[in-house]
Order: C-alpha cells, then sequence, then structure tokens
C-alpha cells in the first residue's frame, strides 16, 4: 500500500505511511518494520527497477511490490521471514496479472541474493547510468552535477548523500543558556559555534521534551554562521520573505531581542501557521508575520527595509539525504519553472530593498541554475545591484549542508523606486 501511495499516487513517504495505516491494527514495533523496509526499498528502488524489469518486463508497482520489498529485506533489512515475503511477492504478482513462472522467479531471487554487486555489469563503473544506480539519483541530475562541480567532485557528493546530515539545534537563551541545558541533556553535545548542539541519540527528536517545550529549535551551523557574519542594523527595517520552512526567524528574533522589529511574509498556509505557533510558544514580540504571494508584497511592507531575506521556491535537493522517496518525485522539467520563480521573486523584491540595504538570498540545494548563475544573471541585468559575498556549501566536509547563499546589496535607485 505505502509502495502504491508513493509510486503510483505521487504522494509523499510519510503521507503513504499515514494512510496506509490509518486502518490497520499493527503495533509500533510493527510500524517501524515496515516503515524500515519499504523506506530501504525507495532508497534503492531505481537499481530494483532495473533488474525486475531484465527478468519480468515492465511490470506496475502492484505487481512487483512485492519483489521490491523481497528484495530490500533479503538485502538490507532481514527483519522479515523470507518465505512468507517469497509467498507474498509471487502473490502480487499474480493477483495483478503478471506472468509468473516457478522457475524464473527462482532463479532471479537466488541470483538477486548470491551476487556481490547488484547494479548489472553492463553499466559502465562511474558511468551516469552507473552512478544513477548506484546512489538512487536520477540520471539528469548526475548529469547536471557533473556539468557543474565535475566528476570528481559529483561522486563525493553523491557519496555524501548516503550519510543523513547531523541534528544541529540553537539553545533558545530566552529560557536556558546552553551550560545549564546541557547539564540536564546528554544526548546533546555542543558544537563550536556558540549556543549551538548536536544530537548525539539514534531515533527521532520530536518526541523529547525540550523540542516540544522549545527549548531548542533545528538550525544548520551554516544557517547561523551566514546571519552572524552579516552587516544587520535591527534597528534598521529587517524583513524575510519565506517560501521554506526554517527557523532563521526565530534566531534572528531571539539574536537581537527587542532592538529588532522583525516583518515575516509566509507564502504557503503550512509555513505561516507552523511558524506562528513556534513564535507563539517563544512569547516573541519582536515578530509581525503575513501570508501573501511574492506580488503581493506591496500589502506587507508598508516601506523598503534595510536588509530582506529571500527563502524561495527551490529544488530542495537537501531532501536527497534525508527522505527516501525524493528522488522518484522530483522531476527535471520542474526545474525551469522553479528558476523562473526564483527570478520573478527577486524582481518583486527589488522596490522593498532601500538603496544601500542588501537581499539575503537562500536555498538548501546544490543546483547552480538556482544558485549562482541565477545571482549573476540577476547582477547583469539590475545594475543597482553588487555582489557582496556568496557560497555554495556542500556535504563533503565538516559544513555537512547543501545551502548556497548570496548576498548582494543595493548600492542605487532602481527603475521602481
Amino acid at each position: 500500500k505505502v509502495l502504491n501511495y508513493v509510486i503510483d499516487q505521487d504522494l509523499s513517504f510519510n503521507i503513504g505511511l499515514l494512510n496506509a495505516f490509518a486502518k490497520t491494527k499493527l503495533d509500533t514495533n510493527q510500524k517501524n518494520d515496515v516503515t524500515a523496509l519499504v523506506g530501504c526499498e525507495l532508497r534503492h528502488h531505481l537499481v530494483f527497477e532495473e533488474l525486475v524489469k531484465r527478468t519480468f518486463g515492465d511490470l506496475s508497482i502492484k505487481s512487483a511490490g512485492g519483489i521490491y520489498l523481497l528484495m530490500a529485506n533479503a538485502r538490507f533489512i532481514k527483519r522479515f521471514n523470507e518465505d512468507e515475503l517469497k509467498e507474498f511477492a509471487k502473490k502480487t504478482m499474480v493477483e495483478n496479472g503478471a506472468s509468473y513462472d516457478e522457475k524464473t522467479f527462482a532463479e532471479f531471487y537466488e541470483n538477486f541474493k548470491s551476487i556481490q554487486n547488484i547494479i548489472p555489469e553492463d553499466f559502465e563503473p562511474g558511468s551516469i547510468e552507473f552512478l544513477s544506480l548506484r546512489y538512487n539519483v536520477p540520471n539528469f541530475l548526475v548529469k547536471m552535477w557533473q556539468k557543474q562541480l565535475g566528476r570528481a567532485t559529483t561522486f563525493k557528493l553523491l557519496r555524501a548523500n548516503n550519510i543523513n546530515p547531523a541534528k544541529t539545534f540553537f539553545v533558545n537563551t530566552l529560557l536556558n543558556t546552553r551550560d545549564d541545558f546541557l547539564k540536564d541533556n546528554h544526548n546533546f553535545a555542543p558544537l563550536e559555534s556558540d549556543d549551538m548542539v548536536v544530537y548525539t541519540s539514534k531515533g527521532s527528536h520530536k518526541g523529547l521534551d525540550v523540542y516540544k517545550n522549545k527549548l531548542i529549535l533545528p538550525l544548520s551551523c551554516e544557517e547561523k554562521a551566514i546571519i552572524d557574519k552579516l552587516d544587520i542594523d535591527p534597528l534598521k527595517g529587517v524583513a524575510i520573505l519565506s517560501n521554506w520552512q526554517n527557523n532563521i526567524y526565530a534566531y534572528l528574533a531571539i539574536k537581537y531581542k527587542e532592538k529588532l522589529k522583525l516583518e515575516v511574509v509566509a507564502s504557503s498556509g503550512k509555513d505561516y501557521y507552523s511558524m506562528t505557533n513556534v513564535y507563539r510558544s517563544l512569547g516573541l514580540k519582536n515578530v509581525r508575520f503575513y501570508r501573501a504571494n511574492t506580488s503581493s508584497l506591496i500589502t506587507c511592507l508598508s516601506k523598503p527595509v534595510n536588509t530582506l531575506f529571500v527563502f524561495p521556491e527551490n529544488s530542495h535537493l537537501e531532501f536527497l539525504r534525508t527522505t527516501p522517496d525524493y528522488s522518484l518525485h522530483f522531476k527535471q522539467s520542474s526545474l525551469d519553472n522553479l528558476i523562473k520563480t526564483q527570478m520573478d521573486t527577486l524582481k518583486e523584491c527589488d522596490p522593498f530593498v532601500e538603496v544601500d540595504g542588501q537581499i539575503v538570498y537562500m536555498i538548501p540545494t546544490v543546483s547552480s541554475k538556482e544558485g549562482k548563475g541565477l545571482i549573476h544573471t540577476f547582477l547583469n541585468e539590475h545594475k543597482n545591484y553588487s555582489l557582496i559575498d556568496e557560497r555554495q556549501y556542500l556535504p563533503l566536509d565538516a559544513s555537512n549542508s547543501m545551502l548556497y547563499y548570496a548576498v548582494i546589496k543595493k548600492v542605487s535607485p532602481s527603475s521602481d523606486d
């Protein structure tokens, strides 16, 4: 059911799980096992699909889903009874009209279990197709990264995608100091950056009281480092246009306290309600929220501000590391629309930045078309801006991030001012 929801209906993994579990009587351990098995399959789906296609032809997910799960269990999870899963795989094939032959099925499965490398030998090691199957990343992304970053860096990036990023948080200093927090919470460790901690235990942090009570808030070290080195005058206007969820606004509000009057414009209702709920639970009084599209900024910002943070819609390739089904949903065709939206967003923001003010552009992805390429195209078309700083973080070193940011300064009036 979960595979059908994710692959046939293009729903997210989390929504697929919720839908599939809705009318079941599975206990928590059983749900965890199902989640692990399906998540494992999704992380290897491209190569599983290729192998099944070579033996059984083009099968629907309803016909082949049992085989995929059998493969994931045999090679990686090993929590489910092998014979029961084999029978389940056979049953799903027959019930959904697939041609089934006992000998072919047995030979396929035994060969899959015995071979050392499951990627077919006719794919040349290091080729785009090989890397796509090896790291469960669509061909077009591998090709794009090789063009933008080179083969060596692309290979390192693909390997890094297999490692979950560290769970980092900033301590809510309105309620506690980091030292006091660490005394009572031994499943966290200090980071080099002030007031930052990392979660050191396995499993989710979301059930912890310190998380529910907002003693800590998720934030990457890179996001904090960017904010800390910016030239921000809290007494001048500061605003955020947010199209993806993050806690930068909360960090700014806590960092500058009553000195800062921050206006936050969220385009999605989900992000708006999430941020306002955190805001209320923190007891902050220096943030004002609006829900509006970029084209409606004039209804939210009464005058140009000195610092405008722009967090536009983007490919969010950071999710490749944390979301097992992300590569199955993200399509090459969506990139062009995203880039157009990002450029339109920057153009719409221009009149709301005062002269000598700055735009801070930030996206959690690795794509020069959305990052450096887009910013430099904007600068070429808008001579009243100059580049102050930019950087593309990669998860290859201590940064462990896919964040790109640029700071551009408005040096003269625009035609709309």
